[in-house]
């Protein structure tokens, strides 16, 4: 396990993005004022684990994630592409967070993961501003996150989600805080997943032509399961609307 303490330490994109890593200090990005991501192309995705050490009281943070790029169509965050069966992220706190990239996939933690795991995740201040914009995770298919949170004000042109717009495996036990905007759907969780349990949202979530919903949007699964869920946030839409989900043209468990 690789330990780091600021930046210039972190798994860059021009080596083999892979290893074990621990961050066992706060790091500030600040001073890089166009973050480029780790694992930054599909063929060079991160493989690996990144875990948080502990102060003694919370976990450290990253500070200052700034990205700013108005002609990429890549995944784009702390980390672009993440997928590898047993790669895992966990602890990151990540404050002041900056991404500008109207035409990308775009999150604070990862802009596209499959087949790893996502925990104990917060996006605690910032903006987020892409076509595909969330605040954990742009894409997740195949990808598990729990305990998470953000609190980002998130705007897609598209889809914009506190979480995750699509993930493949149900969303648990997270948070949204943060206001979500986008043009197509919108949802304060997932505006994809089909699943989500025991997650809440007090952020208002608003799209203006199409679906928003308090913790999913329109799911794109046959059947959408939504187990002890809340809302507590301002839902309006240009098309449907709801406090839980925003529509879904199949059957609906919600409990």
């Amino acid at each position: 396990t690789t330990a780091l303490t600021r930046a210039g330490e972190t798994p860059t994109t021009y080596e083999y993005a892979a290893g074990d890593y621990l961050q066992v200090g706060n790091i500030d990005l600040s001073g890089h004022p166009n973050w480029i991501p780790i694992g930054n192309t599909y063929s060079n995705n991160f493989k690996g684990t990144y875990h948080v050490a502990t102060d003694g009281s919370d976990y450290y943070t990253i500070n200052g994630l700034t990205i700013y790029d108005e002609e990429s169509t890549s995944s784009l965050g702390l980390f672009g592409y993440f997928e590898y069966n047993d790669a895992e992220i966990a602890n990151i706190n990540m404050t002041n967070v900056s991404i500008y990239a109207p035409n990308a996939t775009a999150a604070a933690v990862v802009g596209s993961a499959a087949s790893e795991e996502i925990y104990y995740c917060n996006v605690l201040s910032g903006t987020i501003n892409a076509k595909i914009a969330a605040g954990i995770a742009g894409n997740a298919s195949n990808l598990k996150i729990e305990n998470c949170t953000n609190a980002a004000t998130i705007t897609g042109s598209n889809y914009a989600s506190g979480i995750t717009t699509y993930a493949g495996f149900p969303v648990k036990y997270c948070v949204n805080t943060g206001d979500i905007t986008a043009q197509g759907d919108a949802a304060g969780i997932s505006t994809g997943a089909n699943k989500a349990d025991y997650c809440s949202n007090s952020g208002d979530v608003s799209s203006t032509n199409n679906t928003a919903g308090g913790i999913l949007g329109s799911p794109y699964s046959v059947d959408a399961t939504i187990y002890g869920c809340y809302n507590t946030g301002n839902i309006t839409a240009g098309r449907y609307a709801g406090g839980i989900i925003g529509s879904c043209y199949n059957n609906i468990d919600i409990k």
